[in-house]
């Protein structure tokens, strides 16, 4: 009887026993810093319409920098300039050259899963008046080794 009872101890104690360690929900929201947000418009874009990419040091960061402010000073527009790329790299989305004021370009999100980060961007034109535009959206997340993809 006594081994009955140790045997459906066991058994009890056992059956009881399951890894409750949280398992990782995949695609994560990652956070993000905006860094700048609004429209370029110079009447001469420089080299920068239509780009959407992840820098993750400081040469690129620098050369970015660089033609962003290229025939103007878009630098002044952004909040932060001094990034730490051990801890963050930063998202850009330029949209293509638009011959009328008032669109826009925003990153709705950015996701994680196990392979990628993920950017989904929305760009909205509106036409208000004649003149060269070209919207950015700039903003800062954690660094990873992950490649990125744009939607």
């Amino acid at each position: 009887m006594k081994k009955i009872i140790i045997l459906a101890l066991v058994v009890l104690l056992f059956s009881n026993c399951s890894d409750d360690t949280p398992q990782e929900a995949w695609p994560q929201n990652v956070s993000s810093t905006q860094l700048g947000k609004g429209e370029r418009t110079s009447s001469d874009p420089g080299y920068l319409p239509g780009l959407k990419t992840s820098i993750t040091n400081n040469d690129q960061w620098q050369n970015f920098l660089s033609e962003f402010s290229y025939n103007d000073n878009m630098v002044t527009n952004l909040t932060g300039t001094t990034i730490d790329f051990a801890e963050e790299q930063v998202i850009v989305v330029i949209d293509i050259v638009r011959s009328y004021s008032g669109n826009s370009i925003t990153i709705e999100s950015i996701k994680e899963n196990e392979q990628n980060i993920m950017v989904k961007t929305k760009t909205q034109t509106m036409g208000v008046m004649a003149a060269v535009s070209i919207p950015y959206h700039i903003v800062k997340i954690p660094a990873s080794t992950k490649p990125v993809l744009f939607n």
